[in-house]
């Protein structure tokens, strides 16, 4: 018989239908996974999830919990507030010494094209003043952004998301978010 393996619990056990639901609806799995998924919330998004519960008093009295975190009240204390205000501050004091002055947080296609067109007249102006600049290939665009990579220049009917996309095609597109 196949064994189920959960990675929340670190527990094997018979996989099937009725085995696995119980599992799942478990106190020490759900426990496992929200406490896995916490590690990967923004602080931002913690202080609003804690701040729109109403305060668990079993917790503030004793100052535990038997739900702990899969409690459906919030355990946020006051130090721990702090703490998370001082993190999303740290991350808006990197965020913005990060960008450059004048530098957008959400460029354009069309911001990025003009940049890229700039780019390249002063790197064919400075090669014909013999400026004497090598290109080491750390630019990002040593390759030629619409241009194919050699080595598959020489296979023939590449399937369409290996062929590049036209500057048109770029700026045709429009209000899209990516990630």
């Amino acid at each position: 018989m196949k064994r189920y393996y959960c990675d929340y619990c670190d527990k094997s056990f018979p996989d099937n239908k009725q085995n696995r639901r119980k599992h799942m609806k478990g106190g020490q799995h759900q426990s496992n996974e929200k406490l896995h998924y916490l590690n990967f919330k923004a602080p931002e998004e913690i202080l609003e999830e804690e701040s729109t519960k109403t305060p668990c008093q079993r917790f503030y009295r004793t100052g535990e919990c038997s739900f702990g975190v899969i409690c459906r009240f919030s355990h946020l204390t006051t130090q721990r507030r702090h703490e998370l205000l001082n993190e999303i501050e740290e991350r808006k004091h990197i965020e913005a010494s990060q960008t450059k002055p004048g530098e957008k947080t959400n460029p354009t296609v069309e911001d990025w094209l003009e940049s890229r067109t700039k780019r390249r007249r002063t790197e064919k102006e400075t090669s014909q003043t013999g400026g004497g600049e090598v290109d080491d290939g750390s630019s990002d665009d040593s390759m030629g952004v619409g241009s194919l990579p050699p080595v598959l220049r020489g296979i023939p009917d590449l399937p369409p998301s290996l062929l590049p996309p036209s500057v048109e095609s770029l700026l045709r597109i429009k209000d899209v978010e990516w990630g």
